[in-house]
């Protein structure tokens, strides 16, 4: 690794390493979905939400307009697991969000800002610009500056910034108009955009504001959401002892890239 992301990692694991699970997308058990990161059962090949995203871009004949690639940064268990009240409180007014925004800013400033060049690689092309997903019209933060988007903002701001709006209540449908870009973009900036969210549920906001990037003429679209939800009763159904593995695993992996999925040395 060079000094960079070295001096980004010792920060993020001093904050927050006790914690933080970062997401992988293979296991000895196959119950990781190889798109997401997501827990599946392991007679299948994707999760649920993959399976059922590719199939809506299937029947919509969008499936070029998905995502180039995708990386997930640490897990988050609803609704008890540190990071997902990380990643829930972060943009609440609470005492504990300005600590919470520190965490989330040293993950994106690692994962993003240090990683930056790994993304274009895996890419083919370097990132040309960067969008973050809007709050959707059923949001308390509609029509307001999302912090996520603060965070981003100051992180990278030598890079251009593709605006997006959000023109629909937010479903877990994919649905190639539930955005728009919100201002004009040059040509130049939507060879690679590298759009950004704080979570990954299901995969279908992310994905349908990918279609819209897509259907502006963005040749890439990679997404980066810093967690990826997963739900307790799901793992417990996959078998009595994967949550029980899962919570006694390793934590926060030294050098771990989300985008070349493995460890640098």
């Amino acid at each position: 690794m060079d000094n960079q992301k070295i001096r980004l990692d010792q920060l993020l694991r001093g904050k927050a390493g006790s914690y933080l699970k970062p997401v992988v997308y293979q296991s000895k058990h196959d119950n990781v979905c190889a798109i997401c990161g997501g827990f599946k059962q392991n007679q299948y090949d994707r999760c649920w939400s993959c399976n059922q995203t590719l199939r809506e871009a299937q029947r919509q004949q969008c499936q070029n307009q998905l995502a180039d690639q995708i990386a997930c940064g640490f897990y988050a268990v609803e609704d008890w697991e540190q990071t997902y009240k990380v990643i829930r409180d972060y943009k609440e007014q609470l005492p504990s969000a300005k600590e919470h925004r520190t965490i989330v800013t040293s993950i994106l400033a690692l994962h993003i800002l240090g990683h930056l060049s790994c993304i274009g690689v895996q890419a083919n092309t370097p990132v040309t610009a960067w969008a973050v997903i809007p709050s959707t019209k059923n949001s308390k933060r509609y029509g307001q500056d999302h912090p996520l988007h603060q965070l981003v903002a100051k992180l990278i701001p030598f890079l251009p910034e593709v605006r997006l709006r959000a023109n629909k209540a937010k479903t877990r449908s994919l649905d190639g108009e539930a955005f728009s870009i919100a201002s004009p973009v040059r040509a130049s900036c939507l060879h690679h955009v590298l759009l950004i969210d704080d979570s990954w549920v299901t995969g279908s906001t992310a994905q349908s504001a990918s279609i819209c990037l897509k259907e502006a003429s963005a040749s890439r679209v990679s997404i980066y959401c810093v967690t990826r939800i997963a739900d307790e009763s799901f793992i417990k159904s996959l078998g009595p002892s994967l949550l029980k593995d899962f919570i006694n695993g390793d934590h926060y992996t030294r050098g771990w890239c989300p985008w070349r999925r493995c460890v640098e040395r």
